[in-house]
């Protein structure tokens, strides 16, 4: 990391440190930031309290297998999807569908995607941090329209 870049990381973690803003953030207070939308956007804090749903997952993960899909698609943009992919990459277990991610609403790409799978065996993720994101929602509308051709 060069001189610069540590030395105004060194400065954003004294001032967190200084202004206390540790504890603001896990109180919720969106004013650590810009104070606009993003109280909606906290429920992540929410996670490490949170009894991890681990039978549930795995019970839907072993229907995934019983139902036969192959492939499992994930429709998302940017840390929709990266994440996912990165995570997919390290730990798919054995004999697990094979992770394919879309991130790009360009028709073409669309296109050559759903054309390498058999979408009646592929499970479809739409993955939205916002829950709006419009890239998600074409991309969903897209491969449903390649599905029915």
């Amino acid at each position: 990391m060069g001189r610069t870049l540590q030395a105004a990381l060194d400065e954003q973690c004294r001032r967190w440190d200084r202004d206390g803003l540790v504890g603001r953030l896990w109180r919720k207070d969106a004013a650590v930031w810009t104070g606009g939308d993003e109280a909606r956007w906290l429920g992540w804090l929410d996670l490490p309290g949170t009894p991890a749903p681990a039978a549930a997952l795995a019970r839907f993960a072993a229907g995934v297998r019983a139902d036969g899909f192959t492939d499992v698609l994930l429709l998302g943009m940017g840390g929709s999807s990266l994440g996912a992919e990165v995570i997919g990459e390290v730990v798919a277990p054995p004999g697990a569908p094979a992770l394919h991610v879309l991130d790009s609403t360009h028709p073409a790409q669309i296109a050559r995607t759903a054309s390498r799978l058999d979408l009646s065996r592929t499970l479809c993720i739409v993955s939205s941090k916002s829950g709006t994101t419009l890239e998600s929602a074409l991309l969903a509308d897209g491969i449903r329209l390649v599905g029915r051709s």
